[in-house]
């Protein structure tokens, strides 16, 4: 049959509209390329089942090139629970046209419950690009959870404590068996504070509870972790904690040196016939001795007590008593000991408890620092025990028991002087208390008495802080000029080694540890 003109008109109409159409910008379906290689994998999908720890099962599946061009397989990756899923053979290959490929592929659960993944294959089929083989199974393990895993402390104060509850808990299918807890990290502020017993056995659904600490103690950051010992088939398994240590704001104290700051030296001598030399020694030297303390405070007392009542001899002594220098030979040398002469750890007591309200009424002053100086060639022979006797000397104190300081002169100890145990007991005094303890054998009392002169104005630039201050963080300025040294900190309390001027203006300024 022809064509009519009719009919031709009609038909050159419409492919001149489908040639507009292809102007007007409607896209143009270019046929793919006949010659590409065509990936198809089967099954799309691998089930694996239910599994226990410890047990491994292999599942397959085929990869085919159904096209006419070669089939690269650039690479073959397991994603999601990468742990628990691993492929078996070469991730990479190539298939001619009609060719296929086994892939085996290997679980073994590394977590508890419902586990999926995928394994992602790679291709330069450029149609159907990356094609995903489906993964699942179902994990029969012990799965430990930690929460939480990571942490951070922030900003901590230096000198406090901060406390971190952490949960260990079993979400698995299993019971979990934690064989051990173990802490490490970059220092030592971070550390475990306590935990369970172990092993500690947690079924399905339980939980137990480990408890951590950071202290820091310096302007750095600190990391530390929690490594959990189980039978989670992952291994051990940690947690991390960071955390900086900052200080509170800076601290500034001041105070005024006072004028003639009090010490208050009590001399308790023994009187045995052996000591007839040394109480001289002692008497000669006593002028060498308050000159210098007379250079520092004009504040001092002396008191020295020989008999079994505690009695002062010759009374309480300072710079306004006429002639204190002999008086104070003579009450060195009135030979009146009685049975607690070899006892001064005694006498000395008596003697403070009588400043109260007997016969040495008003020698211990509240602001006062005590030195107490006990003079013997034989071991100290109380009956009661020499911690017990230091210990009531400082309660004695009228306010402060830390401004009570013991001294001796007696027989070198250990060693002995004169007998094996010279010097025991009050040794150990003067080692309780801070003081010197001086050789009685050495007859250069000269020098004794300067060391113990030092001793007694030890510590008369005594002034408690506002707050505890962290001691590498004081800087001390006396009269506007900053003294590195001659000082030391005891908790809160500054203490001048070397005692500053009368008056002299004092200003500390420190970090404080914000927690003590």
């Amino acid at each position: 049959m022809r064509a009519t003109p009719h009919a031709l008109l009609i038909l050159a109409t419409l492919t001149a509209g489908l040639v507009a159409c292809n102007e007007s910008g409607f896209t143009d379906h270019t046929a793919p390329d006949p010659e590409r290689p065509i990936i198809k994998v089967y099954p799309e999908s691998l089930d694996f089942g239910p599994l226990s720890g410890g047990e491994e099962l292999i599942k397959e599946f085929q990869v085919t090139n159904e096209g006419i061009a070669v089939l690269d397989v650039t690479e073959m990756s397991v994603r999601g629970n990468e742990a628990s899923y691993r492929i078996v053979d070469n991730n990479a290959f190539s298939l001619q046209p009609g060719s296929s490929a086994i892939i085996k592929v290997a679980f073994s659960p590394m977590g508890a419950n419902t586990l999926i993944g995928s394994i992602d294959i790679s291709n330069n089929d450029e149609v159907t690009g990356t094609v995903e083989v489906g993964l699942r199974a179902e994990g029969l393990v012990p799965e430990l959870e930690i929460d939480p895993w990571d942490y951070n402390y922030g900003s901590a104060l230096i000198g406090c404590e901060e406390s971190l509850k952490v949960t260990l808990s079993n979400v698995g299918t299993e019971d979990l068996v934690i064989d051990d807890l173990q802490y490490g990290g970059s220092d030592t502020t971070m550390d475990l504070a306590w935990g369970p017993s172990l092993p500690i056995v947690l079924a399905p659904g339980d939980a137990t509870d480990v408890g951590l600490a950071y202290a820091p103690m310096d302007e750095v950051e600190s990391d530390g972790f929690l490594t959990v010992v189980s039978n989670d088939p992952r291994g051990p398994l940690d947690a991390d904690q960071v955390g900086d240590g900052v200080y509170d704001d800076q601290l500034t104290d001041e105070f005024e040196m006072p004028i003639a700051p009090p010490v208050d030296i009590l001399f308790a001598v023994d009187q045995s016939c052996s000591m007839e030399d040394d109480a001289t020694r002692l008497a000669t030297n006593f002028g060498g001795f308050i000159d210098q303390i007379d250079s520092v405070t004009t504040g001092w007392r002396v008191g020295v007590a020989t008999a079994n009542n505690g009695c002062f001899n010759g009374g309480m002594l300072d710079r306004s008593t006429p002639g204190y220098k002999d008086r104070f030979r003579s009450a060195v040398l009135t030979w009146n000991g009685g049975s607690y002469t070899e006892a001064l750890l005694t006498l000395a007591k008596i003697a403070m408890q009588n400043s109260k309200s007997g016969c040495n009424a008003g020698f211990l002053r509240a602001d006062a620092a005590t030195h107490i100086i006990l003079v013997s060639d034989e071991p100290e022979q109380s009956s009661q025990s020499w911690s017990t006797l230091v210990e009531d000397l400082r309660n004695l104190h009228p306010t402060d028991r830390r401004l009570v300081k013991i001294s001796a002169v007696a027989g070198d100890y250990p060693g002995g002087c004169g007998t094996a145990l010279a010097g025991n007991g009050y040794w150990q005094a003067v080692q309780e208390t801070g003081g010197e303890f001086l050789s009685i054998c050495d007859t250069n009392w000269a020098r004794h008495v300067e060391r113990l002169a030092k001793a007694s104005i030890e510590g008369l630039g005594r002034f408690d802080l506002t707050e505890t201050p962290d001691p590498r963080t004081v800087k001390v300025w006396v009269d506007g000029v900053e003294w590195p040294s001659d000082w030391h900190i005891d908790g809160a309390t500054i203490i001048f080694d070397v005692t500053p001027p009368e008056g002299a203006a004092v200003r500390v300024t420190y970090n404080n540890l914000a927690c003590h």
